[in-house]
């Protein structure tokens, strides 16, 4: 198994090439249910064929991702943590054109209709919960859901609908798969506001007990009254939340939209050392792997388009590693 490079193939069959706990920390985002054709096929454990992402039915996804991740988790290091950036998709959408990417031809071929059978239980419109089933499905695996933090985007994409709101966020769920694992949060600690410091500086005067005798309050106080953990807290900066307010980023050569570098950058500061391995099992336009490049990590994509492993080959290679 060498490290940064690009293999092509699909994720499960390039994976069980790779030797036990060898990756430090896995950030990736497979193909969402229902909603691009990549232009691929592949065999699946159960003997099928088809795409990821174009299953017939919500439930088989679920499962071919699982299986994917099972994988994950056996070259993953027990300290390593992995990363999964996923969204929705709606019932009934999906039936060519608008928000699919797929045309009505390639959607009839792959997908099942949800007016046909066996796919009346799925009420058109009606958002899948893709992740939340994803999650679910992971935790009776073995997994440990730790974060499910929200990628917040401004910009998001403009979407034509008049009967709900516009969706403006994705999850970024942390997985680990023991109690203890790598997570350096001084990595990335953020600079406290003025008025948090002004409230750090004041001294606590005790009022607000609420009558909680061991409560947050006297635990406040306790820490208000003690100058060197309010020194150490000051300097070090605080928490930065579960909530990554991060802009899209376009990139014109690819097709698809590609998560922002900046996106990585927090959880790869957080997740993996210096030196480390990071490893993206669907690396598409090679995001994860030029972020985990650009801050002094090894990284190891998988991607089973050979147009993008090109493509992200030249990204990284020709601007990281001139």
């Amino acid at each position: 198994m060498g490290v940064n490079k690009i293999y092509q193939g699909d994720a499960l069959s390039v994976l069980q090439t790779f030797p036990d706990n060898t990756i430090d920390m896995c950030m990736t985002s497979p193909p969402y249910w229902g909603l691009r054709d990549y232009g691929v096929e592949q065999v699946f454990p159960d003997g099928s064929k088809g795409q990821l992402g174009l299953e017939p039915t919500p439930e088989q996804y679920i499962q071919h991702m699982t299986e994917i991740f099972h994988e994950v988790k056996r070259v993953l290091k027990k300290i390593g943590t992995l990363w999964v950036v996923i969204g929705d998709t709606y019932g009934g959408s999906c039936q060519g054109g608008g928000d699919t990417g797929l045309s009505k031809k390639r959607y009839r071929k792959e997908l099942l209709t949800y007016r046909d059978k066996p796919q009346k239980k799925m009420m058109p419109k009606c958002l899948m919960m893709i992740p939340e089933r994803l999650a679910w499905s992971m935790i009776q695996d073995g997994w440990i859901l730790r974060n499910k933090n929200i990628w917040y985007k401004h910009n998001n994409m403009p979407e034509s609908v008049k009967d709900r709101f516009s969706n403006k966020y994705e999850f970024v769920y942390m997985f680990s798969q023991s109690k203890k694992y790598y997570f350096d949060l001084d990595a990335v600690r953020e600079k406290h506001k003025e008025a948090a410091v002004e409230r750090y500086k004041r001294k606590w005067n005790g009022n607000g007990n609420r009558d909680y005798p061991n409560g947050p309050q006297n635990h406040m106080k306790n820490f208000m009254n003690n100058e060197e953990a309010k020194a150490r807290a000051l300097e070090a900066g605080k928490n930065p939340g579960d909530v990554f307010e991060i802009n899209t980023q376009p990139f014109p050569k690819a097709h698809f939209a590609v998560y922002p570098v900046k996106l990585c950058e927090k959880p790869i500061r957080a997740g993996c050392k210096k030196g480390g391995i990071v490893l993206d099992l669907f690396s598409g336009a090679g995001t994860t792997c030029y972020a985990a490049a650009k801050l002094g990590r090894d990284f190891i994509g998988i991607e089973i388009s050979e147009k993008y492993k090109a493509m992200s080959e030249n990204r990284i290679f020709g601007s990281l590693f001139k």
